[in-house]
């Protein structure tokens, strides 16, 4: 039977290969002027808020899309900085980069992240411990195979 925490990470693995294959081309949306869908996607992805020669890079943004694209950060961020997110967020091994500075729960975001990135990093140690052990395991088959011959 798996964990509440099994059954998250398992069911964020999907969520996350399946929203990279939906996710919206960032240049599309600049082109067709969905500014502030762009600013939410990298808002909820916890990217950097882009400046505004960034947006004029991706295309013709006006005084109007960049504001636009500043509400659309900003809720995007609001779902990123959601608690429920955190723990999700360290167990894919994302370093926490400040995205949450200044939200009034910060300070649970950073420990329930942290709780995700401490078993991140017991997984892929024990990993590594696991495919050490077969290495060990492989050499001493070989030294007995060969002391038998």
């Amino acid at each position: 039977m798996l964990t509440n925490k099994e059954k998250i990470t398992w069911l964020f693995c999907f969520v996350l290969l399946t929203g990279c294959a939906i996710s919206p081309d960032v240049s599309k949306l600049a082109r067709q002027n969905q500014w502030e869908v762009l600013g939410h996607e990298d808002g909820r992805q916890g990217n950097s808020f882009r400046t505004e020669v960034e947006l004029q890079r991706l295309g013709k943004a006006e005084n109007t899309a960049i504001n636009d694209y500043a509400v659309g950060y900003s809720t995007g961020l609001a779902y990123f900085c959601d608690t429920e997110n955190a723990y999700l967020e360290g167990i894919t091994g994302r370093p926490y980069e400040g995205q949450c500075n200044n939200m009034p729960n910060e300070k649970e975001f950073i420990v329930s992240w942290q709780e995700g990135m401490d078993q991140y990093e017991f997984e892929v140690l024990d990993r590594l411990w696991q495919d050490t052990e077969n290495d060990r395991y492989d050499d001493l088959m070989e030294e007995y195979t060969q002391e038998m011959n």
